[in-house]
């Protein structure tokens, strides 16, 4: 878990980051500006709220930039983003709820989405605390969310942290984004491992119904 220092400093970077007008960032040099902001947001995440009342599976096509390797390494290759569960976190969590519904909704300049990802440990328990347990509402309390998810009839809980996984929506026109959106990647270290315009994220999201987004999934 991250200092508490640490997690104010980034809600204090992101609060600058939130106060911005727009043509400041459109006029921003778009290489080490988003890449800042992505940091600001990715400090910030342990703070921001959870949206919705469970964790994801994250889908297998999105995953970190793989780190560079020795040559002539053994390293075993990652099976990507899908082996991972995650919590989401936004500034606007209760509008990000409402995509798909009947009421329309805008998320405005300066969204947050964090998914703050683990990697999925087989529950070896009888049952996973439930959300009306007194074991569900602690841990609900302690960090947002329960930290179990369910897959193919098995358990799963969260275990080492995988990163960040976050977008930030800027003006339209802002350069390295697709249509204003700001995608970026935030190692378990707190290393920005990519920011901006990221093909890797773009080819799935490019496609998603909300404009660039998937809306809420009830698993």
């Amino acid at each position: 878990m991250r200092p508490a220092r640490r997690r104010s400093h980034g809600l204090a970077a992101l609060a600058l980051l939130c106060a911005c007008s727009a043509d400041e960032v459109v006029t921003a040099r778009a290489d080490g500006a988003i890449e800042a902001m992505i940091r600001s947001a990715g400090g910030a995440a342990p703070e921001l709220p959870v949206v919705g009342p469970h964790l994801n599976w994250s889908p297998f096509l999105c995953m970190m930039p793989p780190a560079a390797r020795a040559l002539h390494s053994t390293v075993e290759a990652e099976d990507g983003h899908g082996s991972k569960i995650y919590a989401l976190r936004s500034n606007q969590g209760e509008a990000y709820m409402k995509l798909g519904t009947e009421e329309e909704v805008e998320l405005p300049l300066f969204t947050v989405l964090v998914k703050e990802a683990f990697a999925p440990v087989l529950h070896a328990g009888e049952n996973a605390p439930s959300p009306h347990s007194t074991p569900g509402w602690e841990l609900a309390a302690s960090q947002g969310y329960i930290p179990f998810a369910e897959r193919d009839g098995l358990t799963y809980r969260t275990g080492a942290p995988r990163g960040l996984f976050v977008m930030l929506r800027l003006p339209e026109g802002t350069p390295d984004t697709m249509d204003g959106w700001a995608f970026g990647t935030v190692d378990a270290a707190g290393r920005v491992t990519g920011a901006g315009a990221m093909e890797s994220c773009i080819r799935c999201h490019r496609t998603a119904e909300y404009s660039g987004l998937f809306g809420w999934r009830e698993e």
